[in-house]
């Protein structure tokens, strides 16, 4: 099999781009967290807010926006809907719900 080599730097150049933004967010990231006072999961989401806007300036905001809201979609479907692994009862699905709709679980 012939390779392309246009395909195999193009692989390269994707590699050392997420290799090289990995390794400038990772020392950031606890200042960006005690900066802006962040919680771990919003810093962690911060790569992924600029590759939305990035879609967005490319391909026009309607892109960008329906990549975010399908992938946060499959990301809290799972998060509901999947069996998980380990039983955690540290919250009861009705404590989740009732704390959803403000209720008390008394």
């Amino acid at each position: 099999m012939k390779r392309s080599t246009g395909i195999v730097l193009l692989v390269f150049l994707i590699v050392f781009v997420i290799s090289f933004v990995t390794n400038i967010l990772g020392p950031l990231v606890p200042d960006i967290i005690k900066g802006f006072s962040l919680s771990l999961t919003l810093a962690g989401l911060l790569p992924f807010s600029f590759f939305v806007g990035w879609l967005g300036d490319q391909f026009g905001l309607r892109v960008g926006m329906t990549v975010l809201f399908v992938s946060l979609g499959y990301i809290l479907s799972i998060g509901l809907w999947a069996k998980p692994l380990i039983d955690n009862a540290t919250v009861s699905p009705a404590e989740f719900w009732c704390s959803l709709i403000g209720g008390k679980t008394d």
